[in-house]
Protein backbone atom coordinates (compact mmCIF):
# COMPACT_ATOMS: atom_id res chain seq x y z
CA UNK A 1 0.00 0.00 0.00
CA UNK A 2 3.01 2.70 0.52
CA UNK A 3 3.78 1.97 -3.32
CA UNK A 4 0.13 2.52 -4.12
CA UNK A 5 -0.26 5.20 -2.12
CA UNK A 6 1.77 7.48 -4.36
CA UNK A 7 0.96 6.38 -7.22
CA UNK A 8 -3.20 7.49 -6.42
CA UNK A 9 -2.01 10.47 -5.58
CA UNK A 10 -0.54 11.19 -8.88
CA UNK A 11 -3.75 10.72 -10.57
CA UNK A 12 -5.04 12.69 -7.90
CA UNK A 13 -2.60 15.43 -8.11
CA UNK A 14 -3.19 15.25 -12.15
CA UNK A 15 -6.61 16.10 -11.66
CA UNK A 16 -5.65 19.20 -9.29
CA UNK A 17 -3.46 20.38 -11.97
CA UNK A 18 -6.02 21.02 -14.21
CA UNK A 19 -7.50 24.19 -12.00
CA UNK A 20 -5.99 27.48 -12.13
CA UNK A 21 -3.54 28.18 -9.44
CA UNK A 22 -5.87 31.08 -8.59
CA UNK A 23 -9.29 29.23 -7.88
CA UNK A 24 -11.40 32.91 -8.01
CA UNK A 25 -10.24 34.24 -11.20
CA UNK A 26 -11.72 32.89 -14.59
CA UNK A 27 -8.74 31.29 -16.63
CA UNK A 28 -10.45 31.70 -19.79
CA UNK A 29 -10.61 35.40 -19.41
CA UNK A 30 -6.93 35.66 -19.47
CA UNK A 31 -6.68 33.57 -22.61
CA UNK A 32 -5.39 30.08 -20.27
CA UNK A 33 -6.24 26.48 -20.63
CA UNK A 34 -4.51 23.86 -18.86
CA UNK A 35 -2.44 23.23 -21.93
CA UNK A 36 -1.23 26.69 -22.00
CA UNK A 37 2.61 27.13 -21.75
CA UNK A 38 2.77 29.39 -19.12
CA UNK A 39 -0.43 27.26 -17.06
CA UNK A 40 0.31 26.95 -13.37
CA UNK A 41 -2.10 24.57 -11.78
CA UNK A 42 -3.81 24.59 -8.73
CA UNK A 43 -0.89 22.40 -6.56
CA UNK A 44 -1.74 23.58 -3.28
CA UNK A 45 -4.50 21.77 -2.92
CA UNK A 46 -3.43 18.43 -2.73
CA UNK A 47 -1.39 19.47 0.11
CA UNK A 48 -5.06 20.77 2.08
CA UNK A 49 -6.49 17.38 0.95
CA UNK A 50 -4.00 15.32 2.06
CA UNK A 51 -3.48 17.10 5.58
CA UNK A 52 -7.27 16.84 6.27
CA UNK A 53 -8.05 13.07 4.80
CA UNK A 54 -4.15 12.22 7.12
CA UNK A 55 -5.89 13.92 10.35
CA UNK A 56 -9.64 12.14 9.37
CA UNK A 57 -7.44 8.52 9.41
CA UNK A 58 -5.38 9.21 12.05
CA UNK A 59 -8.13 9.18 14.50
CA UNK A 60 -9.47 5.53 13.96
CA UNK A 61 -5.49 4.35 13.89
CA UNK A 62 -5.77 5.10 17.57
CA UNK A 63 -8.53 2.67 18.09
CA UNK A 64 -6.50 0.07 17.41
CA UNK A 65 -4.75 -2.34 20.41
CA UNK A 66 -1.34 -2.92 20.40
CA UNK A 67 -1.89 -6.51 19.59
CA UNK A 68 -4.34 -7.38 17.28
CA UNK A 69 -6.14 -10.26 17.60
CA UNK A 70 -4.90 -13.57 16.30
CA UNK A 71 -1.36 -12.74 16.04
CA UNK A 72 0.19 -14.48 18.64
CA UNK A 73 -0.67 -17.16 17.46
CA UNK A 74 0.25 -16.42 14.15
CA UNK A 75 3.98 -16.41 15.36
CA UNK A 76 3.65 -19.27 17.83
CA UNK A 77 2.98 -21.12 14.40
CA UNK A 78 5.72 -19.36 12.50
CA UNK A 79 8.54 -22.31 10.86
CA UNK A 80 10.32 -20.22 8.86
CA UNK A 81 13.98 -21.36 8.77
CA UNK A 82 14.97 -18.24 10.70
CA UNK A 83 12.37 -18.45 12.94
CA UNK A 84 13.63 -21.84 14.21
CA UNK A 85 17.29 -21.20 14.21
CA UNK A 86 16.03 -18.21 16.51
CA UNK A 87 13.79 -19.75 18.89
CA UNK A 88 16.32 -22.88 18.98
CA UNK A 89 19.58 -20.69 19.76
CA UNK A 90 21.06 -19.87 23.20
CA UNK A 91 20.40 -15.81 22.40
CA UNK A 92 16.82 -16.01 23.39
CA UNK A 93 16.95 -18.03 25.87
CA UNK A 94 19.40 -16.28 27.93
CA UNK A 95 17.47 -13.25 27.14
CA UNK A 96 20.50 -11.51 24.47
CA UNK A 97 18.89 -8.16 23.51
CA UNK A 98 16.78 -6.95 26.98
CA UNK A 99 20.03 -4.44 28.44
CA UNK A 100 21.84 -1.90 26.59
CA UNK A 101 24.67 -3.24 27.40
CA UNK A 102 24.20 -6.02 24.09
CA UNK A 103 24.12 -2.54 22.23
CA UNK A 104 27.47 -2.48 21.11
CA UNK A 105 27.99 -6.09 20.50
CA UNK A 106 24.99 -6.29 18.01
CA UNK A 107 26.27 -3.02 16.19
CA UNK A 108 29.85 -4.52 15.68
CA UNK A 109 28.10 -7.80 14.56
CA UNK A 110 26.16 -5.89 12.10
CA UNK A 111 28.32 -3.89 10.45
CA UNK A 112 30.87 -6.69 9.95
CA UNK A 113 28.23 -9.06 8.29
CA UNK A 114 29.08 -8.29 4.48
CA UNK A 115 25.51 -9.94 3.30
CA UNK A 116 23.72 -7.17 5.89
CA UNK A 117 25.94 -3.65 4.82
CA UNK A 118 25.50 -4.60 0.93
CA UNK A 119 21.38 -5.23 1.38
CA UNK A 120 21.29 -1.96 3.40
CA UNK A 121 23.53 0.12 1.03
CA UNK A 122 21.61 -1.21 -1.76
CA UNK A 123 17.93 -0.34 -0.21
CA UNK A 124 19.62 3.03 0.49
CA UNK A 125 20.67 3.34 -3.23
CA UNK A 126 17.28 2.28 -3.94
CA UNK A 127 15.81 4.63 -2.17
CA UNK A 128 17.75 7.41 -3.03
CA UNK A 129 16.97 6.86 -7.12
CA UNK A 130 13.51 6.32 -6.46
CA UNK A 131 12.46 9.36 -4.72
CA UNK A 132 14.45 11.08 -7.35
CA UNK A 133 12.72 9.48 -10.09
CA UNK A 134 9.01 9.87 -7.99
CA UNK A 135 9.97 13.83 -7.72
CA UNK A 136 10.81 14.33 -11.26
CA UNK A 137 9.65 12.03 -13.83
CA UNK A 138 6.46 13.82 -14.19
CA UNK A 139 8.81 16.80 -15.38
CA UNK A 140 11.05 14.57 -17.22
CA UNK A 141 7.59 13.38 -19.98
CA UNK A 142 5.87 16.28 -19.67
CA UNK A 143 9.70 18.38 -20.94
CA UNK A 144 10.13 15.90 -23.53
CA UNK A 145 6.94 15.10 -25.08
CA UNK A 146 5.33 18.60 -24.68
CA UNK A 147 2.18 17.55 -23.03
CA UNK A 148 0.29 19.10 -20.38
CA UNK A 149 1.97 18.76 -16.84
CA UNK A 150 -1.72 17.63 -15.32
CA UNK A 151 -1.60 14.68 -18.23
CA UNK A 152 1.80 14.05 -17.52
CA UNK A 153 1.00 13.13 -13.80
CA UNK A 154 -1.69 10.65 -14.30
CA UNK A 155 0.54 9.36 -16.71
CA UNK A 156 3.24 8.32 -14.23
CA UNK A 157 0.33 7.55 -11.88
CA UNK A 158 -0.84 5.06 -14.48
CA UNK A 159 2.20 3.13 -14.91
CA UNK A 160 2.94 3.36 -11.56
CA UNK A 161 0.23 1.51 -9.78
CA UNK A 162 0.84 -2.01 -11.64
CA UNK A 163 4.54 -1.13 -12.39
CA UNK A 164 5.65 -0.44 -8.33
CA UNK A 165 2.72 -2.34 -6.80
CA UNK A 166 2.72 -5.31 -8.93
CA UNK A 167 6.57 -5.76 -8.51
CA UNK A 168 6.19 -5.76 -4.48
CA UNK A 169 3.28 -8.25 -4.35
CA UNK A 170 5.33 -10.70 -6.79
CA UNK A 171 8.81 -10.24 -5.14
CA UNK A 172 6.15 -11.10 -1.98
CA UNK A 173 4.65 -13.98 -3.77
CA UNK A 174 7.93 -15.77 -5.06
CA UNK A 175 9.70 -15.68 -1.89
CA UNK A 176 6.83 -17.82 -0.33
CA UNK A 177 5.70 -19.72 -3.36
CA UNK A 178 9.36 -20.94 -4.32
CA UNK A 179 10.45 -21.58 -0.55
CA UNK A 180 13.59 -19.44 -0.95
CA UNK A 181 16.42 -19.51 1.96
CA UNK A 182 18.65 -16.35 2.32
CA UNK A 183 21.05 -17.80 -0.65
CA UNK A 184 18.42 -17.84 -2.87
CA UNK A 185 16.77 -14.51 -1.65
CA UNK A 186 19.89 -13.15 -2.86
CA UNK A 187 20.84 -14.53 -5.54
CA UNK A 188 17.01 -13.73 -7.29
CA UNK A 189 18.11 -9.95 -5.69
CA UNK A 190 21.17 -10.06 -7.84
CA UNK A 191 19.66 -11.02 -10.95
CA UNK A 192 16.66 -8.39 -10.79
CA UNK A 193 19.03 -5.54 -9.99
CA UNK A 194 21.11 -6.42 -13.19
CA UNK A 195 18.11 -6.22 -15.34
CA UNK A 196 17.58 -2.81 -13.71
CA UNK A 197 20.83 -1.91 -14.82
CA UNK A 198 19.95 -2.51 -18.23
CA UNK A 199 16.89 -0.92 -18.48
CA UNK A 200 18.21 2.46 -17.18
CA UNK A 201 19.11 3.23 -20.96
CA UNK A 202 15.91 3.99 -21.23
CA UNK A 203 17.00 7.73 -20.75
CA UNK A 204 18.77 7.40 -24.11
CA UNK A 205 15.22 7.91 -25.90
CA UNK A 206 14.52 11.33 -25.79
CA UNK A 207 13.09 13.89 -28.35
CA UNK A 208 14.39 16.40 -30.08
CA UNK A 209 14.80 20.18 -28.22
CA UNK A 210 11.15 22.40 -29.42
CA UNK A 211 12.41 24.79 -31.60
CA UNK A 212 12.84 28.66 -30.24
CA UNK A 213 12.63 31.58 -32.08
CA UNK A 214 16.71 33.55 -31.39
CA UNK A 215 17.71 30.34 -29.63
CA UNK A 216 18.07 27.01 -31.52
CA UNK A 217 16.39 28.92 -34.83
CA UNK A 218 16.85 32.05 -36.99
CA UNK A 219 14.90 34.75 -36.83
CA UNK A 220 13.45 36.03 -40.31
CA UNK A 221 16.42 37.69 -42.15
CA UNK A 222 18.26 36.14 -39.48
CA UNK A 223 22.52 34.02 -39.05
CA UNK A 224 23.29 35.03 -36.05
CA UNK A 225 22.89 31.89 -34.00
CA UNK A 226 26.41 32.10 -31.60
CA UNK A 227 24.85 30.17 -28.71
CA UNK A 228 23.98 33.58 -26.89
CA UNK A 229 19.74 34.03 -27.24
CA UNK A 230 19.06 36.70 -29.59
CA UNK A 231 15.17 37.55 -29.44
CA UNK A 232 14.93 41.00 -31.18
CA UNK A 233 15.65 41.27 -35.33
CA UNK A 234 14.72 43.23 -37.85
CA UNK A 235 10.94 41.29 -37.93
CA UNK A 236 10.33 43.06 -34.37
CA UNK A 237 12.79 45.77 -34.05
CA UNK A 238 10.01 48.29 -34.10
CA UNK A 239 7.94 46.59 -31.23
CA UNK A 240 10.03 47.58 -28.37
CA UNK A 241 9.58 44.18 -26.84
CA UNK A 242 10.42 43.95 -23.38
CA UNK A 243 12.51 40.54 -22.18
CA UNK A 244 11.01 40.81 -18.39
CA UNK A 245 7.81 39.66 -19.82
CA UNK A 246 7.60 35.98 -21.01
CA UNK A 247 4.45 34.87 -22.41
CA UNK A 248 5.78 32.19 -24.83
CA UNK A 249 3.12 31.10 -27.73
CA UNK A 250 3.57 28.82 -30.38
CA UNK A 251 3.36 29.90 -34.26
CA UNK A 252 1.87 27.69 -36.68
CA UNK A 253 5.30 27.09 -38.23
CA UNK A 254 5.60 24.99 -35.05
CA UNK A 255 8.37 27.00 -33.33
CA UNK A 256 7.89 29.05 -29.89
CA UNK A 257 8.25 32.64 -30.04
CA UNK A 258 9.41 34.46 -26.09
CA UNK A 259 6.36 36.11 -26.37
CA UNK A 260 3.72 37.57 -28.63
CA UNK A 261 5.50 41.00 -29.45
CA UNK A 262 8.65 38.97 -30.06
CA UNK A 263 6.91 37.13 -32.93
CA UNK A 264 5.63 40.62 -33.92
CA UNK A 265 2.01 39.99 -33.70
CA UNK A 266 -0.40 43.25 -34.09
CA UNK A 267 -3.35 41.29 -33.62
CA UNK A 268 -5.20 39.81 -30.54
CA UNK A 269 -8.52 37.65 -30.46
CA UNK A 270 -10.04 34.99 -28.05
CA UNK A 271 -10.61 31.73 -29.69
CA UNK A 272 -13.02 29.92 -27.62
CA UNK A 273 -10.92 29.97 -24.04
CA UNK A 274 -7.53 30.16 -25.63
CA UNK A 275 -5.72 33.50 -26.97
CA UNK A 276 -4.94 33.61 -30.49
CA UNK A 277 -2.63 36.07 -32.19
CA UNK A 278 -2.55 37.24 -36.01
CA UNK A 279 -0.73 39.39 -38.37
CA UNK A 280 2.93 38.65 -37.17
CA UNK A 281 5.85 39.91 -38.80
CA UNK A 282 8.42 36.81 -37.24
CA UNK A 283 6.21 34.16 -38.12
CA UNK A 284 7.25 32.72 -41.57
CA UNK A 285 4.02 30.88 -41.88
CA UNK A 286 0.47 31.60 -43.84
CA UNK A 287 -1.39 30.35 -40.69
CA UNK A 288 -5.09 29.14 -40.61
CA UNK A 289 -8.49 30.75 -40.93
CA UNK A 290 -10.60 30.55 -38.09
CA UNK A 291 -13.87 32.67 -37.69
CA UNK A 292 -14.41 34.77 -34.58
CA UNK A 293 -17.40 36.72 -33.95
CA UNK A 294 -18.70 36.55 -37.18
CA UNK A 295 -15.44 37.21 -39.23
CA UNK A 296 -12.61 35.29 -40.53
CA UNK A 297 -9.10 36.06 -39.40
CA UNK A 298 -5.62 34.43 -40.21
CA UNK A 299 -4.30 33.38 -36.77
CA UNK A 300 -0.15 32.69 -36.56
CA UNK A 301 -0.02 31.92 -33.25
CA UNK A 302 -1.62 30.60 -29.91
CA UNK A 303 -0.72 30.22 -25.90
CA UNK A 304 0.07 27.07 -26.36
CA UNK A 305 2.48 24.42 -26.54
CA UNK A 306 3.85 23.70 -29.96
CA UNK A 307 3.16 20.02 -30.89
CA UNK A 308 6.57 17.78 -30.37
CA UNK A 309 6.01 15.27 -33.47
CA UNK A 310 7.62 12.30 -31.47
CA UNK A 311 6.91 8.63 -31.31
CA UNK A 312 8.94 7.35 -28.73
CA UNK A 313 6.48 8.28 -25.76
CA UNK A 314 4.81 4.81 -25.88
CA UNK A 315 8.15 2.76 -25.78
CA UNK A 316 9.61 4.94 -23.06
CA UNK A 317 6.11 4.25 -20.95
CA UNK A 318 6.54 0.67 -21.67
CA UNK A 319 10.14 0.67 -20.25
CA UNK A 320 9.55 2.57 -17.62
CA UNK A 321 6.92 0.09 -16.65
CA UNK A 322 9.27 -2.50 -16.82
CA UNK A 323 11.88 -0.68 -14.60
CA UNK A 324 9.30 0.26 -11.86
CA UNK A 325 8.24 -3.62 -11.70
CA UNK A 326 11.85 -4.96 -11.64
CA UNK A 327 13.10 -2.06 -9.32
CA UNK A 328 10.06 -3.51 -7.06
CA UNK A 329 10.51 -7.01 -7.48
CA UNK A 330 13.08 -6.56 -5.55
CA UNK A 331 12.05 -4.73 -2.22
CA UNK A 332 10.24 -7.81 -0.71
CA UNK A 333 13.03 -10.06 -0.93
CA UNK A 334 15.76 -7.55 0.31
CA UNK A 335 13.83 -6.77 3.00
CA UNK A 336 13.13 -10.60 3.84
CA UNK A 337 16.89 -11.32 3.58
CA UNK A 338 17.97 -8.36 5.39
CA UNK A 339 15.78 -9.34 8.57
CA UNK A 340 16.72 -13.30 8.01
CA UNK A 341 20.16 -11.92 8.45
CA UNK A 342 19.61 -10.04 11.56
CA UNK A 343 18.35 -13.25 13.31
CA UNK A 344 21.79 -15.00 12.31
CA UNK A 345 23.95 -12.09 13.47
CA UNK A 346 21.91 -12.10 17.06
CA UNK A 347 22.38 -15.97 16.66
CA UNK A 348 26.44 -15.48 15.90
CA UNK A 349 26.75 -12.95 18.70
CA UNK A 350 25.56 -14.86 21.44
CA UNK A 351 27.94 -17.85 20.17
CA UNK A 352 31.10 -15.54 20.42
CA UNK A 353 30.22 -13.99 23.72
Amino acid sequence: MAVIGPAVGYLIGGQFLKLYVDIGVDPTELGLTSSSSVWVGAWWIGFIFTAILGALVAIPLTAFPKTLPGALRIRAEKTTEMHQKLQNSEAVQNGFGTSLKDLPSSFRFLLTNPTFVFLSLAGATEGMLVSGLATFLPKVIESQFSIAASYAAVLVGVVTIPGAGGGTFLGGYLVKKLNLRCAGIIKMCIIFSFICVGLVFIFILHCPNAKFAGLNQFLPNSTDLSGVPKFQGSCNEACSCSPRQYDPVCGTDNVVYYSPCFAGCKNTYQLHSTKVYGDCSCIDHEGRNETINGQSVIIQASREKCVNYCSYMPAFLLLIFLSMLFTFLVSMPSLSGTLRYCILSLIVINETI
